[in-house]
């Protein structure tokens, strides 16, 4: 579950900071990109991304345990 974490986290950030150069290097971004970008970054602060995560373990967790 850690490495799922790390992996969305790692994405998130590597979209942000490859538009970020890119507009600044290269040329201005259109209003959607800078729009996508927002929401990138809404998405890793905001705390809906530990409640799937936490969402998601308690359900893996729930199906892994075996019945005995």
């Amino acid at each position: 579950m850690s490495s799922l974490w790390h992996f969305i986290h790692i994405s998130g950030l590597c979209i942000i900071i490859s538009l970020g150069l890119f507009s600044w290097l290269i040329a201005d971004i259109g209003l959607d990109l800078k729009q996508f970008a927002y929401t990138v970054q809404e998405l890793l602060i905001s705390p809906v991304l530990y409640v799937a995560m936490g969402l998601l373990n308690k359900n893996l967790i729930k199906n892994t345990i075996p019945l005995s």
